[in-house]
C-alpha cells in the first residue's frame, strides 16, 4: 500500500510536466508508458533478468521519446524500492541526455523528482524490512513465551507428581510401621492376658483380664483396618504406571491416560501396574518402538487396560514366555479377558468386570 501511495505521489509530481507539452498524444502516449511499466514491474518483479530488460526498453523509449524520459522518476522508484540499485542507473541517464532536450526548468525538476523517487523507494524498503523483522521478532517472542508456559506447566505437573509420590510412600512408611511396631506390641499384650487367663484363679479377675483381652482384640482389628486402608490409599494407580513408564523416556514417545477412580480395588491396581511393568520390559527387551501408548479406562461395567506400540515385534515372543504368562495369570485370577498381539506392533488389551474383581 505504501508502494502505491509512494507511486501516486511520484505521478502527479510528474503529471504537470507532461500535461505541459503539445497536443494531446504526446502526454497520453508518456502517461501510458510509465503506466504499463510500473504495473508490469509488479508483476515481474521477482525476476531480475526480466525487470532489467524492462528498464532498459522504457530507458531506451525515453531517449527516443522524449516525453517518457519525464515519467523516469517512476521508474528510477521501482528499480530502487526492488533493491535493484544498478538499473536505476539506465532511467536516470536517460534523464542527463535528454538534459538540454527538455529544457532547464523540466530538466531540473525531473532530475529532482528521481532523487526524490529515489529516496521514497529506500524509506518505504527500510520500513518493509523494519515492519517484517518486528513481525518475525514479535512472532519468535509468541514462541518462546508458549514454550515457556509449556515449560511451567511441566514443571508444576511434575511437582505435583513428586508431592503425591512423597506421600503415597509417606502413607506406606506409616502403615508399615504402625503394623511392625504397635501391632506387635498390641499382639503380644493380647498373648500376656491371654496367658494370665490361665494361670489366674480368681474367676473375679479372670473376667476383668477377658475384658481388657477384648478390649485389646478390638484396638488390634481397628489398627489392622487402619493399616490395611493406609496400605490400599498409598497405592495409586497413575502415579505408579507413570513411574513405570519412565524407563521408556529416553527410548520412545510415550502417552499415558488414566481415568480409573482412586478408589479401585486394591487387586486390580496391582494387576494393572504388574501388567505395565512387564510390558515396558518387554519393550525394552524385544521392541524397536519409538512410540508407546498407555490407555487406562473405567466404564460402567468394566475396567480395561490397552498397552501399545508401534515396534516390531517376533510372534513367538507374542504368544509365549514366563512375562506374559504372569499377565495372563494376574487377569484371569480376577476372572477378566486378556489379549496379546504383535502382528501390527505389540498390544496388550486386559478387560477385568467389576464384578470379577470382588472375587
Amino acid at each position: 500500500m505504501r508502494r502505491i501511495c509512494d507511486k501516486a505521489i511520484i505521478f502527479f509530481c510528474c503529471l504537470p510536466g507532461v500535461l505541459g507539452l503539445d497536443g494531446f498524444a504526446m502526454p497520453v502516449a508518456a502517461i501510458l508508458s510509465g503506466l504499463f511499466f510500473t504495473l508490469f514491474y509488479e508483476i515481474i518483479s521477482e525476476k531480475k533478468v526480466y525487470c532489467l530488460v524492462l528498464t532498459l526498453i522504457h530507458s531506451a523509449a525515453a531517449v527516443a521519446f522524449l516525453p517518457i524520459s519525464l515519467l523516469c522518476p517512476i521508474v528510477v522508484y521501482d528499480c530502487i524500492n526492488s533493491k535493484r540499485y544498478y538499473n536505476a542507473v539506465f532511467p536516470a541517464m536517460s534523464v542527463a541526455i535528454c538534459f538540454t532536450r527538455l529544457g532547464l526548468t523540466t530538466a531540473f525538476v525531473t532530475s529532482g523528482l528521481c532523487v526524490i523517487a529515489a529516496f521514497l523507494g529506500i524509506k518505504t524498503m527500510k520500513l518493509y524490512e523494519y515492519e517484517q523483522k518486528l513481525i518475525s521478532m514479535r512472532d519468535e517472542d509468541t514462541e518462546k513465551q508458549n514454550q515457556l508456559k509449556a515449560r511451567n506447566r511441566e514443571l508444576i505437573d511434575k511437582q505435583d507428581y513428586e508431592i503425591q509420590l512423597a506421600t503415597l510412600g509417606e502413607r506406606n512408611r506409616i502403615a508399615r510401621e504402625i503394623h511392625d511396631n504397635v501391632g506387635h506390641m498390641l499382639s503380644r499384650s493380647i498373648l500376656q492376658v491371654g496367658a494370665l487367663k490361665v494361670i489366674e484363679k480368681d474367676e473375679m479377675v479372670k473376667e476383668q483380664l477377658s475384658g481388657i483381652g477384648q478390649t485389646l482384640s478390638g484396638a488390634m482389628d481397628s489398627i489392622r483396618m487402619s493399616v490395611h486402608r493406609l496400605h490400599d490409599e498409598s497405592i495409586d494407580l497413575a502415579v505408579s504406571a507413570k513411574e513405570a513408564l519412565k524407563a521408556l523416556e529416553t527410548k520412545c514417545e510415550v502417552s499415558f491416560d488414566c481415568d480409573i477412580s482412586p478408589d479401585a480395588p486394591k487387586k486390580l491396581k496391582l494387576c494393572f501396574i504388574g501388567i505395565v511393568k512387564e510390558a515396558v520390559s518387554n519393550v525394552i527387551k524385544h521392541s524397536d518402538a519409538d512410540k508407546v501408548s498407555v490407555i487406562m479406562r473405567e466404564h460402567p461395567a468394566f475396567r480395561q487396560l490397552i498397552f501399545s506400540d508401534n515396534g516390531k515385534i517376533t510372534k513367538p515372543t507374542a504368544d509365549s514366555g514366563i512375562g506374559l504368562q504372569n499377565i495372563r495369570d494376574r487377569v484371569s485370577a480376577l476372572g477378566g479377558i486378556c489379549q496379546i498381539t504383535g502382528d501390527n506392533g505389540f498390544k496388550i488389551f486386559v478387560t477385568v468386570s467389576k464384578e470379577g474383581e470382588k472375587q
